[in-house]
């Protein structure tokens, strides 16, 4: 059984109808502090567990539908539908078949059963880790294996497990991390959770695993490492919220998820709801994996090269003044904007393009626009109204003071002059190409 789909309106802070489709797999939920992509992980669990709190539901508008796609044991599409009274104090929770039959109590708790919520609270619930454990090993124990297997090959801390609970005593049971046996108790918040996560993402009594940023006490190496797993098509459905870039690369980007909120409330942003856009070969050929940090930024300012993106950055930090965290990506040349200028369009990632003066000819024609002889001042005018800004006196080291470039590298003269330029420098009329293009940010 998986998530096919959940549409939500007037739940939390979706105030408009959002609807979402699920991979099988794995799929990532990123956006900033209070942007309402906990509350897509809430909605889930509301539906399949609504008595554990009524009060989760408070709009008298509020809709909920849930479609989950079963296995070929269980045959049928179910439908989860929540349907709300005057004050969201009465609710309904109906499940039917694909032909509008309901299902009998006993399927709904199954269907229930088998959705496990990760929130960081329960991470500590040492008893309910040791039920579940216990029930795995005894019950599964091929499944038990694979799970013991895969963590000591991604995890060559863990020596071994003994036993990670200890039924038969008072205590739970040991690992050994290094050359030292502890307690799952001792055991540290990091590993502690790693060996959490990779139980339900394997454990054979669940088919779905919510998980709310499953990165906290992570160090990146463990992320990357629990990812490989996550993103290997072994384990059940993972549905996560995320602030780490670490989750995101070109295999997962087709499973990602950018919620934000306005006024009008949260929205979702994603390939999955564009189908046929980007496809899987021109992510993995053309987007570079150091460049996921885009996916968090306020704004992103494209550049074509290394030395760009360094003396871009340097200026930046030393003399913007903005209130918006700006990422500058470089795209390892000028045949790659374009798919990233297409993933911040899917994204809707606020962002700008600077291009030096030899693209001027190909970027003014994907707009139909005539470069002619002498571009006049309303050509780049218009291109930058396109967020495209194109340096129309050549390249980068022509819109820098000539004493910074003195290396045979770009790259160095670069970085010697974004920590060298003085204010008076940056005001001149020499750095106005460049000054214009940061005040836009």
């Amino acid at each position: 059984m998986h998530v096919a789909a959940l549409e939500i309106h007037s739940y939390k802070s979706f105030l408009r109808t959002v609807i979402l489709p699920f991979s099988p797999n794995l799929n990532i939920f990123i956006g900033p502090n209070n942007c309402g992509k906990t509350n897509v992980l809430d909605a889930i669990d509301f539906l399949t567990h609504p008595q554990k709190d009524p009060r989760r539901l408070h709009h008298h508008r509020a809709q909920l539908l849930l479609t989950l796609r079963l296995t070929a044991e269980e045959q049928e599409l179910i439908r989860t539908t929540e349907l709300v009274t005057a004050l969201g104090r009465n609710y309904s929770v109906t499940m039917q078949d694909a032909h509008g039959q309901s299902l009998p109590e006993n399927a709904s708790g199954h269907l229930s059963s088998r959705i496990k919520m990760l929130t960081y609270d329960d991470f500590s619930d040492l008893e309910r880790i040791e039920e579940d454990y216990t029930l795995m090993a005894e019950r599964h124990p091929e499944r038990f294996k694979q799970m013991t297997a895969l963590l000591l090959e991604h995890f060559p801390e863990v020596k071994s497990i003994n036993s990670i609970v200890d039924v038969d005593s008072d205590t739970y049971g040991t690992v050994a991390v290094g050359a030292k046996s502890i307690t799952i108790e001792r055991l540290g918040g990091g590993f502690r959770r790693v060996l959490v996560m990779l139980m339900y993402a394997l454990h054979p009594d669940y088919s779905v695993v919510l998980i709310d940023e499953p990165e906290i006490h992570l160090h990146p190496g463990l992320i990357k490492r629990l990812l490989k797993i996550f993103n290997s098509g072994m384990t059940n459905q993972l549905i996560v919220t995320s602030h780490s870039p670490l989750f995101i690369n070109a295999y997962t980007i087709p499973h990602v998820y950018r919620v934000l909120k306005d006024e009008q409330g949260s929205h979702v942003y994603s390939l999955a709801q564009q189908p046929g856009h980007l496809n899987q070969q021109r992510l993995v050929q053309e987007i570079n994996a150091d460049n996921m940090e885009l996916f968090f930024a306020d704004k992103v300012l494209l550049v074509e090269g290394v030395s760009d993106r360094i003396l871009m950055r340097g200026l930046i930090d030393r003399f913007y003044t903005g209130p918006y965290d700006i990422k500058v990506i470089h795209t390892q040349g000028k045949t790659n904007i374009e798919s990233y200028i297409e993933l911040m369009r899917i994204f809707h990632i606020p962002y700008l393009v600077m291009l030096d003066r030899d693209a001027l000819s190909a970027v003014a024609g994907q707009f139909g626009m005539h470069v002619g002889r002498h571009p006049s001042p309303d050509l780049y005018e218009q291109l930058r109204a396109r967020h495209v800004a194109v340096l129309d006196n050549g390249s980068i080291e022509q819109n820098y003071p000539r004493r910074y470039q003195r290396k045979d590298s770009k790259p160095l003269n670069a970085l010697h002059a974004a920590a060298n330029i003085t204010p008076g420098e940056y005001a001149s009329d020499a750095m106005r190409n460049l000054r214009t293009i940061i005040d836009q940010l």
